[in-house]
């Protein structure tokens, strides 16, 4: 027999009540989740050093040796005694400590902890939409495999897992669980400290928040709005806990602006290949496919 269960929208409307599928549907979907579990897996095992890895492990285990931060880079040859914003210190604080613990495998352990929590985060929240067991499966294939391979062992791996838990952290938000959101400009705190990409969270983050507040102003729900405002200065004041405070700014700004040719990641995207091309343009066109469908509905 079925029961009912209860799933609440972002903007914490009155909850929807669906029907629990019954067991013996279930089994697609445990094929899917096997054949996922077992390529992340594979994946795990396939790792690939960052060029600038060694750089990242060496100031870091100079931090553990003298309990500081480096003021200068001392192995630089074109800005000696230059003053060094390094904004991955904690990043490469950690990458000594998993060193220091067990050696390479102590990366790749980080690594797939890291890529693990990734994944689960984005699953949760594509579940929610309650795909078909083939569209799971296939969407999976895709974002295991392209993830596993940008998932070097370098400081990109801390943005990459906490913008997918940030995404679970909106996405869970509700009228029921309004707390939630707190938590934000706590992993702020952290992000700030191990790895710039925390400006594009931020970004993430508000495009939630404007949706959130264009509803609760329509709504005159004044102590809503409030909330909101407060999480989102809490958020932004929290990018200045670093070693830097608004200096660290400076530094993201230059470092924004500076040219990275040889860089591909840095480089446009009609610079990319066409497949590449083609995945960045269902990016878009997808979700806006299924705005478009259920608005119709």
């Amino acid at each position: 027999m079925n029961s009912p269960s209860t799933t609440w929208n972002l903007a914490g409307s009155p909850p929807l009540t669906t029907e629990v599928t019954r067991p013996g549907v279930q089994v697609p979907y445990l094929f899917a989740y096997a054949a996922l579990t077992l390529l992340l897996m594979g994946n795990l095992l396939q790792v690939e050093a960052d060029p600038d890895l060694w750089g990242h492990l060496q100031f870091g285990l100079m931090h553990l040796e003298t309990g500081m931060l480096a003021e200068v880079d001392p192995y630089s040859y074109t800005a000696q005694g230059h003053a060094w914003t390094n904004h991955e210190w904690l990043t490469e604080w950690s990458f000594a400590v998993c060193y220091r613990a067990a050696g390479a495998a102590g990366l790749m352990v980080l690594r797939g902890i890291l890529l693990v929590t990734t994944v689960a985060a984005l699953g949760i929240v594509v579940r929610r939409r309650d795909p078909t067991p083939a569209a799971l499966l296939g969407m999976g294939i895709v974002v295991v495999t392209i993830l596993s391979g940008m998932f070097r062992v370098r400081p990109q791996m801390f943005t990459y897992a906490l913008m997918a838990v940030l995404i679970l952290i909106c996405d869970s938000y509700c009228g029921r669980r309004r707390k939630i959101l707190w938590w934000v400009p706590l992993m702020i705190v952290v992000w700030t400290n191990l790895h710039a990409g925390f400006v594009a969270g931020l970004c993430i983050f508000g495009v939630y928040w404007l949706a959130l507040m264009v509803r609760a102003w329509r709504a005159s729900d004044r102590r809503h709005s409030l909330e909101l405002t407060a999480t989102m200065v809490l958020a932004c004041a929290s990018t200045l806990v670093n070693p830097y405070v608004f200096d660290y700014w400076k530094y993201v700004v230059f470092a924004v602006r500076m040219p990275r040719p040889e860089i591909l990641e840095w480089q446009p995207i009609t610079a990319h290949n066409l497949i590449l091309q083609g995945l960045y343009a269902s990016l878009v066109l997808i979700p806006l496919l299924i705005w478009f469908r259920a608005g119709r509905k």
